[in-house]
């Protein structure tokens, strides 16, 4: 049980070293870009603005999941209520020799 716990918990840490590998490569390309084509004149602010860009992008991301999730639960708990609503439905007009 204990190899068990230790080879999740190296996957989470090795997950989590590529995730903090590609915000750092992302935030990179940010500040480069930034620099080019927005902080032509100043490119001292495009490491500060794009710290904060790919803060807001991040943030975005998980809110644009979170909707789409809720979006999902909403759309599935129509089908379960619908669902529910058609078997009563059927079972009663059976019941009552409906068919």
């Amino acid at each position: 049980m204990s190899n068990i716990a230790t080879n999740t918990s190296e996957a989470i840490s090795q997950i989590i070293s590529y995730l903090i590998g590609f915000f750092e490569q992302v935030r990179e390309y940010v500040k480069h870009y930034l620099e080019i084509y927005v902080f032509s004149k100043n490119p001292a602010l495009a490491s500060k603005f794009g710290d904060y860009l790919v803060f807001l992008v991040t943030l975005t991301v998980i809110y644009a999941l979170i909707e789409l999730v809720e979006g999902f639960k909403r759309l599935l708990r129509l089908i379960v209520i619908l669902g529910w609503v058609l078997f009563i439905v059927l079972l009663a007009a059976s019941y009552i020799g409906l068919k």
